[in-house]
């Protein structure tokens, strides 16, 4: 590949360290804005049933975080559940809106009766300094719902606080009795609501591995649990990650605060990843026997694909391009499992700064992929159907010494099989039920690859 067309080529621990002293630019081009803190603090409430935000801002910011809901409704099997607003005018930002932020919440809980009313403010609220705490304190005798107050003003820090101040506040919601529920697990790191209906999601993937242990979830946080969960939270027996990133910072929100052991690893990619990850719940529960047994019997059962998938891909070239956090899992499944040569293509910088802490974490667990970063990430367009994005990849492809097999999505032909991992009808991608999953998908592409594509789709997309 041209070097003038590679921005970085290096390993995971040197693009850290190149973002750490900003060697490397980490700046986003403009149309690849990540959506504010409101939004993802919105997103990550919206999974607890019964509920209603309560957006302290104009009616717009209410508006654009709702279809959220809509898509719950339409595609989860939820029942609608309406998102309020204050609905700050020009009026209220000179003198204020704390009145017509009280009496939502008194309408709220009168007429509507949530389990949960959520006050979220935004960037005219925060602007103009209504002290919503004091509103809330003041009226929260007088309600029977629950009601928390989250703070998440878009100009007050990256898309990535959003998640932590709303688990935050969840926290506050969660009622420890001291006493523990034996057998009974939380999972945590989950957001935006439950999986759609029509996929199986990668819960099938984890419940594996939890059932082996016969462990019942109290809640997942917060994907559809309720307040009544939330609050017994603190007494499970362990909680368990089910995205790296968002999970290991609330687990060990939760071990700090209630002491309940949390293992850290969740997206168990592969072979090797379901076993440690099986082994790390059975030493918390103290289970190593049954772990060990469990793991014997997927071992019997999966071991077998994972041997046919390597005889078929050992030496070839595994180039992913994906989520970051997906990728680096997904990249010690090829290269330990499979014995791939992998290249992750275009982890923006951006990520690895705001994702520096569970970056770390997968480095200390010795997961450390290759890298090329090339123009396109910085290019204006939309990553996923970029043009520019899809002649680099060709020209990696191009500059590989062995087969290539992309793992991505379907928005690119770079011309070599292709493992659509974006589609979510083929989860689950994870655990040992995940392994036997990606056999089939990758079989395929293989025999498939070299079917014509459709030219006009191509035109279209691009």
């Amino acid at each position: 590949m041209d070097d003038s067309l590679v921005l970085f080529r290096g390993s995971l621990s040197e693009l850290l360290e190149k973002v750490d002293t900003l060697q490397l630019s980490h700046e986003l081009p403009l149309s690849h804005e990540t959506p504010c803190k409101f939004w993802t603090a919105y997103w990550t409430i919206c999974g607890i049933e019964n509920s209603i935000p309560l957006v302290h801002g104009p009616a717009g910011c209410a508006s654009s975080a709702k279809d959220l809901r809509y898509f719950n409704a339409e595609y989860c099997g939820c029942p609608y559940e309406m998102t309020a607003t204050t609905d700050i005018n020009e009026q209220m930002v000179i003198f204020g809106a704390e009145v017509p932020l009280r009496d939502a919440i008194l309408e709220l809980d009168s007429v509507y009766h949530p389990a949960l009313i959520t006050v979220l403010t935004t960037c005219s609220s925060g602007i103009i300094g209504d002290d919503v705490d004091a509103v809330v304190e003041n009226v929260k005798d007088k309600i029977e719902s629950e009601i928390i107050v989250i703070k998440c003003e878009g100009f007050a820090g990256d898309f990535r606080s959003g998640y932590d101040e709303a688990y935050e506040q969840l926290l506050s919601l969660v009622r420890p009795t001291g006493k523990v529920m034996e057998g009974y697990a939380n999972i945590v790191g989950a957001r935006r609501g439950p999986e759609p209906l029509a996929s199986p999601g990668e819960l099938p993937g984890l419940f594996d591995i939890y059932d082996g242990f016969g462990l019942k979830i109290n809640a997942i946080i917060s994907a559809r649990c309720t307040v009544e969960q939330l609050q017994r939270a603190g007494d499970v027996q362990i909680n368990l990650s089910w995205c790296t990133d968002l999970g290991v910072r609330l687990g060990e929100m939760m071990e700090k605060r209630f002491g309940t052991p949390f293992a850290k690893y969740g997206m168990p990619y592969g072979f090797t990843s379901s076993i440690d990850f099986t082994r790390e719940i059975g030493e918390l529960l103290g289970c190593e026997r049954k772990a060990e047994k469990f793991i014997e019997t997927r071992v019997k059962e999966v071991g077998p694909y994972v041997k046919d998938l390597r005889e078929i891909v050992e030496g070839k070239t595994a180039i992913v391009s994906m989520g970051p956090i997906r990728a680096i899992h997904i990249s010690r499944f090829l290269s330990e499992d499979l014995g791939m040569n992998v290249v992750l293509h275009n982890i923006h910088p951006y990520q690895i700064k705001e994702r520096k802490k569970v970056i770390q974490l997968l480095l200390d667990y010795g997961v450390n992929p290759q890298i090329v970063i090339t123009r396109s990430a910085f290019a204006f367009g939309e990553m996923k159907s970029m043009l520019t994005e899809e002649e680099d990849l060709r020209e990696l492809v191009k500059e590989e010494p062995s087969d290539v097999i992309y793992f991505g999505s379907s928005y690119q032909f770079p011309g070599v099989p292709l493992v659509n991992v974006d589609n979510q009808e083929s989860f689950p991608h994870v655990g040992f039920l995940g392994v036997k999953r990606m056999h089939g998908y990758i079989k395929t592409a293989l025999k498939t690859f070299e079917r014509p594509r459709s030219q006009l789709y191509w035109r279209v997309l691009h």
